[in-house]
């Protein structure tokens, strides 16, 4: 998980101890594909960003297999395996400050700094069971459900938060985390950038990129 923005290990657990509205969708799953897709497929590339300058760069991409949840988490591989996780994938990216001359630093002022995590199951109802379960606590300090007017997935929710801009003093960064579930597949995506221009629609339209990913890997 990428670390070069301050606050962000908490911000993330609001996805995994959070109290919010499960938002049904029409259409939903009820059959996990014949053959498990590969994870790499499930979370978003570097093409799917917005442009920016200075430009993204992936931070990290790694498997995230029960043997690594379990070692992140401090669980053991059988209960991952007994809540019916196959694997999963994290992918994280940056933009970063680019110095263009001595007396000049190029510093990101729209999304700065994306996570893209998804997570699969043996089975669409393992995947709910797991997803309600993430959401059942309260919500983290100064974090707030908000609803989006696009939905996401089978069921969603979406959480705001505030950190400060690690490149600008007095600065605010919008905080915000996407999680759903999709068939047999629970994801969460978390983006942050500047307070004043990136908005919830912003967030949710990265989260239907990686939506569109999962769908077409489910095939």
């Amino acid at each position: 998980m990428g670390r070069m923005v301050v606050g962000l290990t908490a911000l993330v657990l609001l996805v995994t101890a959070s109290a919010a509205v499960v938002v049904p969708a029409a259409g939903s799953r009820t059959a996990v594909a014949a053959r498990a897709p590969q994870p790499r497929l499930l979370v978003l590339t570097l093409r799917d960003l917005p442009e920016s300058l200075p430009a993204f760069e992936q931070v990290e991409s790694y498997l995230d297999d029960n043997a690594r949840a379990a070692r992140d988490t401090g669980g053991s591989v059988a209960e991952f395996a007994a809540l019916g996780r196959l694997t999963g994938y994290h992918r994280s990216f940056d933009a970063k400050p680019e110095r263009v001359s001595s007396e000049k630093t190029l510093v990101p002022s729209f999304v700065h700094h994306v996570e893209s995590q998804a997570n699969l199951y043996r089975s669409p109802a393992h995947a709910r069971a797991r997803f309600r379960a993430q959401i059942a606590g309260p919500l983290p300090r100064g974090a707030r459900l908000v609803v989006p007017t696009t939905r996401v997935g089978d069921e969603m929710i979406a959480l705001r938060n505030t950190a400060p801009n690690p490149y600008l003093d007095r600065t605010l960064d919008n905080v915000f985390v996407i999680s759903w579930r999709q068939g047999p597949v629970t994801a969460w995506l978390l983006v942050v950038g500047m307070k004043a221009l990136v908005t919830l629609p912003d967030a949710i339209a990265l989260a239907r990129k990686q939506e569109r990913r999962i769908e077409e890997a489910l095939r």
